[in-house]
């Protein structure tokens, strides 16, 4: 008997809101290769071909429950500890008995860290067990509400954009006055 397919939920952001993704971390056996799984979800969702010249960057990273809402949008909550799926939860994997002393199990930087960067990542399995990971089947939204566990990706306005934006009005504004000027 196969063993059961395992998702890490991510919620994306797109526009004002999140959207869900299903990525499938069955086949991971290191942290490696669940950080490459994520960065591949992340970066192909929010289309980035030249991430320093994006209007948006990544951020942080933060467990999140959260409620989905329509087929693939979601409300996400804050980061914390709460964030984690309940022992009642069974359709939702992690090692639950790892000491809890400090939020979250996974300290938030390195997770974006790992994110932004996979190859950087251990090829241990460290991280892959500290992650909720829903298994049989996908969260699906039928009507009513929909309660699931997961990661939470925030975007911030990217330096970049922002001073290529800025160094853009300033040469046209000086162009006009130098053109006005003639």
């Amino acid at each position: 008997m196969s063993s059961p397919r395992k998702y890490v939920l991510l919620c994306i952001p797109k526009g004002d809101e999140h959207v869900l993704e299903h990525v499938d971390v069955t086949d991971c056996e290191d942290d490696r290769d669940l950080y490459e799984a994520l960065h591949n979800c992340y970066f192909s969702r929010r289309r980035i071909l030249i991430p320093w010249l994006s209007s948006h960057t990544l951020w942080r990273v933060d467990y999140t429950c959260f409620k989905l809402y329509a087929t693939d949008r979601v409300d996400v909550g804050l980061g914390s500890l709460d964030s984690l799926p309940p022992d009642s939860r069974t359709d939702y994997v992690y090692n639950r008995s790892l000491p809890q002393r400090y939020e979250p199990m996974i300290p938030l930087p390195a997770l974006k860290h790992f994110i932004e960067h996979p190859s950087r990542a251990p090829r241990k399995a460290l991280h892959l067990e500290r992650i909720p990971m829903k298994i049989n089947g996908r969260l699906c939204w039928e009507g009513g509400e929909v309660i699931g566990w997961g990661l939470s990706c925030v975007d911030d306005p990217s330096l970049g954009a922002v001073l290529l934006g800025c160094g853009l009005f300033w040469g046209a504004l000086f162009a006009l006055l130098a053109l006005s000027s003639e």
